[in-house]
């Protein structure tokens, strides 16, 4: 065989070869993404009812009555935000906690009571035949006009960090 003809076939076995050759590659992906939300949540409630309570031993009986009647004319208000609709806040933290100072929530409340409202608690012992020599005589009972005015404010701050990466 020729010289030639030898150097033609390096040369086309050459060509054929060189495109299964790997040369080295690198490729790598990275994404960051960062956020933060802040919410602010104000309740206001007010309740007015009665209640009743009583623990007595079995020596006595109770009975305990009460009934409220609210007049037209009784006033239950729960605003946030003043006049313009607006709250306004300063929230403090340090290292022993955080403090708020808000203005803008108002709470107004003018109950007008009926004269069918009474509050009611009669103890007694009970019969002789009936009262165990062997435990004490003893007990209270209350019938109550009851009014709850609450304000809870919950502030919550949340931040993320998502990150992601890959190579090949």
């Amino acid at each position: 065989m020729s010289e030639t003809s030898s150097k033609l076939r390096i040369y086309w076995a050459s060509l054929l070869l060189i495109p299964f050759v790997q040369s080295p590659s690198f490729s790598e992906t990275a994404n960051i993404q960062t956020g933060s939300s802040q919410r602010l949540s104000i309740t206001l409630s007010n309740t007015m009812g009665v209640s009743t309570s009583a623990n007595v031993t079995d020596n006595l009986a109770v009975t305990n009555e009460a009934n409220l009647e609210l007049l037209d004319g009784s006033i239950i208000e729960e605003q946030v935000g003043d006049d313009t609709s607006s709250v306004t806040g300063n929230f403090g933290v340090t290292e022993g906690g955080a403090s708020l100072d808000i203005q803008g929530l108002k709470a107004y409340n003018k109950y007008l009571i009926g004269d069918e409202s009474f509050f009611y608690s009669k103890m007694e012992t009970v019969d002789d035949e009936l009262r165990d020599p062997n435990i004490a005589t003893q007990g209270s009972a209350s019938s109550n006009l009851a009014h709850s005015m609450t304000i809870v404010i919950d502030q919550t701050n949340s931040s993320f960090t998502s990150s992601f990466s890959q190579s090949f």
